[in-house]
């Protein structure tokens, strides 16, 4: 097991994390760091105070990224389920024109052998 050090809010802490994941810790402490600086300094605001707001801003940021990812996964899936006028999906139009590819490619075959009978 691994230790590593992280300093945030100007107070260090100590953080126990499993081998070669010292990296990663050390980054998301710096950006939590980071978070909490932006609030400023001062202002009679508690440590705990600050550190709460920074968890705030840090969920708000997670939410809105589910949030974007939901959006996406959304409209991929409603392009693949789209359907066209007379009522067929983009995915089955696409499975038809390969089906149809393939019988041309087929006749085309039949036809060059026909002809050199």
């Amino acid at each position: 097991m691994a230790e590593v050090s992280l300093v945030i809010n100007g107070k260090e802490y100590s953080l126990a994390c499993d081998e070669g994941q010292e990296q990663r810790i050390l980054d998301l402490g710096h950006y939590i760091d980071e978070k909490a600086r932006h609030l400023g300094a001062g202002g009679g605001m508690s440590d705990n105070h600050r550190l709460m707001l920074t968890s705030l801003m840090l969920a708000d940021e997670l939410f809105e990224t589910k949030d974007l990812l939901d959006i996406e996964k959304k409209t991929e899936k409603s392009a693949k389920t789209k359907t066209s006028d007379d009522g067929v999906s983009v995915e089955e139009t696409a499975a038809l024109a390969d089906a149809i590819n393939q019988m041309a490619i087929r006749i085309e075959g039949l036809s060059a052998r026909l002809n050199k009978a």
